[in-house]
């Protein structure tokens, strides 16, 4: 067959055309012409056996008009070469001879048409075989391209297949793996068989407008799993119809999104969360702001493009020493974070507390690619802790320290005064003739000579010492670092006694008004009862110092008034109104 399909191509399909033909059927039918002279000689016969060949030679090479050609001529020679009187035109023609001559040109005719019919017949042959051999090596080649784009098709999506009524009937492994059902649990069940629930009845019933109507639909679907878990695909649903253009099956292709729509709920918390009360600003690796939030702009005053590409530092107050940043980014660069205060300054000039959280975020490569701050202003919580502590610590009335601060305060100057070897002294003094002012002029004049008290006290003594107010009239002044010799330690305790006495002696003038009357003016004389006691630190309590001096402070009032009493283990001393010491 292959011989035949070569011979073919090469011999019967040449593009030999027109007069070439007719001229290589006359040089067949002269070779022929040759064989038979040299084979016999003229008179022997058979002349037109000798030419059959040719002529059906040429018919089957050439083409049927050339073997016709052939045949005329075959039979021309067989006449003028093979007829007597031979080689002569003059023929001599009998019966027998003009019927053999016409039995060859019959012959020649049949074969010829004959030749020219199988001829064509060959030629559908192979013109039906080569377009069978194509279309089958087509039909092989697209076989080979759709079993490849299937390979990669389930490689990488999710494909299932409904009939119009919803019914599965065919799913890939990967539709099996996302969804934890077998092939055989799933093929024939309706698809609802994954519904998470999660989506209303109208977006199903759009889906369901959009393909009934030979549209293809795109969306994000969220499915339930069989173990009840949930998952989101990206889905395309392609109708596929017939046609009348009528849906008759559905293919849904699906890619796996759970994890892209974890990331944009998380987005969207982080976006939420970035613009919280909190203020949040975002630096790059060398600490230039590359993100604020508007928050940051509420508290700072600056807007966003007043900071992009600038270093935080522009917000420095001034508070913190070098020492302190060098230590804060050494914390954060060690342990991935740092907590703490840090006051900075506003846009407009203020200097307000932040409570500030500076994170590390680093590659896979553990390299810082950012630093995230995050701060609020507790300039208000500042305040209330002031006042709290104010209130704890703190006389209202003439905001100096009351019995709490005066007692941290003396624990600290005993333990200093111990491991220096040097005293210190605790006064007690109580107001002369308080009460009368009360009771005359009311509870605000005797505030207004309170206040005015403290003042005074507190111009009597160093910065160093503490004046407190215990309450009612009395006050306690604590003064630290006296001499280490406890006579002249003594001496130098009377010594401030006496000026606070006298100080306090002084006549005070009072400029009070109540229930939003007129303003009255008070003029008042008062003296103090001053005790004084000393210690050194190696005493039992404070207790027991507190209570020496306040014994000090009574013997003073039973003397008189208006006194400093000197409290000792042996004895005491009076100094007297006149400045006299008595013991």
């Amino acid at each position: 067959m292959n011989f035949l399909n070569q011979f073919y191509a090469v011999i019967v399909q040449s593009n030999h055309k027109g007069i070439r033909n007719y001229l290589f059927g006359f040089g067949m039918a002269m070779t022929a012409l040759l064989l038979r002279l040299f084979i016999a000689p003229a008179e022997a016969g058979l002349q037109f056996i000798t030419f059959f060949p040719a002529v059906a030679l040429t018919a089957l090479i050439f083409g049927a008009g050339a073997g016709l050609f052939v045949t005329g001529v075959c039979a021309i020679f067989a006449l003028y070469f093979f007829f007597p009187p031979y080689q002569s035109f003059p023929f001599n023609f009998d019966h027998q001879e003009m019927l053999a001559a016409a039995l060859f040109c019959a012959d020649g005719l049949v074969v010829c048409i004959s030749i020219g019919v199988m001829h064509r017949y060959y030629v559908g042959y192979v013109k039906l075989a080569d377009e069978l051999k194509a279309a089958l090596e087509n039909s092989r080649r697209s076989e080979i391209e759709l079993a490849q784009h299937k390979f990669a098709l389930d490689q990488s999506a999710i494909v299932a297949f409904t009939d119009i009524r919803g019914t599965i009937t065919y799913v890939n492994d990967l539709f099996c793996s996302i969804s934890q059902y077998s092939r055989e649990e799933l093929v024939g069940k309706n698809h609802r068989i994954i519904n998470s629930g999660t989506h209303p009845q109208e977006f199903f019933k759009t889906l369901y407008r959009t393909i009934a109507h030979g549209r293809v639909w795109t969306g994000d679907i969220c499915n339930r799993a069989k173990d009840g878990s949930l998952y989101w695909v990206s889905t395309t649903i392609v109708p596929y119809l017939n046609e009348c253009g009528k849906p008759v099956q559905y293919c849904a292709i699906r890619a796996n999104i759970t994890e892209r729509k974890l990331i944009e709920e998380n987005l969207r918390i982080a976006a939420a969360t970035f613009e919280t009360h909190d203020a949040i600003v975002i630096t790059d690796a060398n600490a230039n702001i590359i993100k604020v939030n508007k928050a940051f702009t509420i508290i700072s005053g600056y807007q966003p493009e007043e900071v992009l590409g600038k270093n935080p530092r522009i917000m420095s107050s001034g508070r913190h020493d070098k020492a302190f940043f060098e230590t804060l980014f050494q914390k954060v660069l060690h342990d991935g974070a740092w907590v703490g205060e840090i006051w900075d300054k506003r846009k407009d000039g203020e200097i307000y507390p932040r409570w500030m959280t500076i994170t590390a975020v680093r590659n896979a490569e553990q390299q810082i690619t950012q630093f995230v701050g995050i701060f609020s202003d507790i300039t208000e919580r500042k305040k209330n802790e002031e006042l709290i502590n104010k209130m704890a610590y703190y006389d209202p009335l003439t905001q100096l320290p009351n019995r709490r601060m005066l007692t941290d305060r003396l624990g600290q100057v005993m333990a200093a005064n111990y491991r220096h070897g040097i005293y210190g002294a605790i006064m007690f003094m109580d107001l002369d003739k308080f009460k009368p002012l009360n009771d005359i002029h009311g509870h605000v004049a005797g505030d207004l000579l309170l206040v005015e008290v403290g003042r005074r006290i507190s111009r009597c003594v160093r910065e160093m010492d503490t004046v407190a107010r215990f309450g009612g009239d009395e006050f306690v002044v604590l003064l630290s670092e006296l001499n280490a010799d406890e006579t002249l330690a003594r001496s130098e305790a009377i010594s401030v006694a006496e000026k606070i006495r006298v100080c306090l002696a002084e006549t005070y003038f009072l400029n009070s008004q109540s229930n939003g009357a007129s303003s009255v003016y008070v003029e008042h004389n008062c003296s103090s009862s001053i005790g004084v006691a000393l210690f050194n630190g190696s005493e039992f309590s404070q207790e027991a110092i507190f209570k020496r001096a306040d014994e000090a402070m009574y013997l003073a009032k039973e003397g008189g008034r208006n006194q400093v009493h000197f409290n000792e283990s042996r004895g005491g001393l009076v100094v007297s109104n006149g400045g006299g010491l008595a013991t």
